[in-house]
């Protein structure tokens, strides 16, 4: 992507308008039971994935803050309790700042799912 006067440099609709689609293996919690009815160890997988639309509004050429909404869906398996799947809403925002030929950006990025919080930092490359 390359801008032009402060705008973006291709065809799109409207460049504030985003969709994401996320998927994330979570790893494994280490479950540790004193109920002689259960297996006394063992280990539950945690997979996340959603569907968010968001708004990005641009505080200058090179910043913007970006907010978003959507439904996320928690997918839980172990070998020893019954696999669980939940569905609830999301929410984000984070900060862009772009640098080089602004196709590339770091951005801080918080999300909530339900009673799940995420922080990041990353490194953005626009194609």
């Amino acid at each position: 992507m390359s801008y032009e006067d402060g705008d973006f440099n291709n065809d799109v609709i409207d460049d504030r308008i985003q969709v994401e689609v996320s998927y994330a293996s979570l790893g494994m919690a280490k479950f540790d039971s004193l109920n002689p009815a259960l297996q006394d160890t063992g280990f539950i997988r945690y997979q996340l994935g959603y569907v968010a639309g968001g708004y990005r509004y641009r505080v200058n050429k090179e910043t913007s803050i970006n907010f978003k909404i959507g439904a996320a869906s928690l997918h839980a398996t172990s070998d020893f309790i019954p696999t669980k799947n939940e569905t609830f809403e999301m929410f984000g925002v984070s900060g862009r700042w772009a640098f080089g030929k602004e196709e590339q950006a770091v951005i801080v990025e918080y999300e909530q799912y339900e009673d799940i919080q995420f922080l990041s930092v990353g490194l953005v490359q626009y194609f």
